[in-house]
């Protein structure tokens, strides 16, 4: 594997980016606006930010694939319009079961981030691919069975079989899908992998250390790879040492997380183990989410990006990318149960902090319009938030 020399990966600044309204990655794709796009990228933009990274849904793919692939055209040429890199995300660890409920529920109090693709998926090889080219899943130690290719034909399901864009979500009668995963990343890769627009591709995001989710994340980082032309590969990894875990391949970058660090102390301390475990590895390493330190004032459930963005800019890595750019409640369950709420930007293009907003920008006298309140369209009781 060889690090593209073409894409920058160092000097990056960026945000993490789910449309304000959607509350997992099927909704931010099912809902996909061009006109909020646009409007969302330009936010990013006026706090210097150069690069976003974003999620995916192998869900609403598979439901709707000529609908994502128009969706997926509109943002990256958006993105080269506006000036921004984009990191995407194909696969999610965190959250809750992707049930049709979950990934359309929109009520505030009950909506939630879904994992891609499910425990259903992950625990069954057979369903990692939905056919058999008589090559196997790509790593030698099991093979798609040839009873596959005939259930496709029974279902009308050859190679140039199209699917209607809505009730794609069925399982055939061998409980495997039509297009599994593989297929998935193949379509990315080969659509994709040469847009400019892309800074790196991420396979998954906090895949951690089960056994069962390692093995899926590895073998889709060897079908991106298989297939990829120049994009840098990289992984969503919580904690530094599970980078550790890819190596046939390697990934380009290296990616750790700190959300809530204690003190901003304690992020220079994890952003200078990380310059170390990076160079001795020879890899280019971002802090890919990051919100604010657990000190308070102010509330330690409101966003106060300016208790970190001084330390991060002036740090070590190569890159950071802080959650998030708009502002919205809590993406986990847990954190939304505490009434957590992050981001910098309301849909009006206001601020909830012009101390945060100048912090991120790198500019002190950068102008924002300040609203400091929660976001309007949410229900009073399902955040801490607090008028001034």
């Amino acid at each position: 594997m060889t690090t593209a020399s073409d894409r920058a990966l160092s000097d990056v600044r960026g945000a993490v980016y789910v449309p304000a309204r959607a509350f997992n990655a099927y909704q931010f794709w099912e809902a996909y606006d061009p006109d909020e796009t646009e409007r969302d990228f330009r936010l990013a933009k006026r706090l210097n930010r150069d690069a976003l990274r974003l999620f995916l849904s192998y869900e609403y793919w598979f439901d709707a694939p000529e609908a994502m692939e128009r969706r997926v055209d509109n943002l990256l040429s958006t993105a080269e319009e506006e000036g921004l890199r984009i990191v995407p995300i194909l696969f999610e660890s965190a959250g809750e079961e992707p049930t049709r409920e979950r990934r359309r529920d929109r009520d505030p109090h009950t909506a939630c981030a879904v994992r891609s693709p499910s425990h259903d998926v992950i625990n069954d090889e057979s369903r990692w691919s939905g056919r058999d080219d008589g090559r196997g899943s790509g790593d030698g130690d099991d093979r798609d069975g040839g009873v596959l290719s005939e259930a496709k034909r029974a279902l009308g399901l050859g190679d140039d079989a199209t699917h209607a864009e809505e009730g794609r979500d069925g399982d055939d009668r061998f409980g495997r899908r039509a297009g599994g995963p593989r297929e998935y990343v193949e379509w990315f890769v080969d659509r994709y992998g040469d847009d400019d627009a892309l800074l790196a591709l991420e396979i998954m995001n906090e895949p951690g250390d089960w056994d069962r989710r390692l093995k899926f994340a590895r073998r889709m980082l060897r079908v991106a790879d298989d297939n990829r032309a120049d994009v840098p590969l990289t992984m969503g990894c919580k904690g530094l040492r599970y980078n550790a875990l890819y190596d046939e391949p390697e990934l380009d970058v290296f990616q750790f997380h700190l959300n809530l660090p204690p003190t901003a102390k304690k992020m220079e301390e994890r952003m200078q183990n990380a310059r170390e475990f990076a160079d001795d590895h020879g890899r280019p390493v971002w802090l890919t989410e990051w919100q604010r330190t657990r000190k308070e004032p102010p509330n330690k459930f409101l966003p106060n990006y300016a208790s970190l963005a001084g330390t991060i800019r002036d740090g070590p890595v190569d890159g950071d990318f802080f959650w998030s750019l708009m502002l919205k409640p809590a993406y986990l369950p847990d954190q939304r149960e505490k009434g957590r709420i992050n981001g910098v930007f309301h849909r009006d293009g206001s601020v909830y902090s012009a101390v945060d907003a100048r912090a991120l920008a790198g500019d002190d006298s950068a102008e924002f319009e300040e609203r400091r309140r929660q976001p309007s369209w949410l229900p009073a009781d399902l955040t801490r938030a607090e008028t001034d």
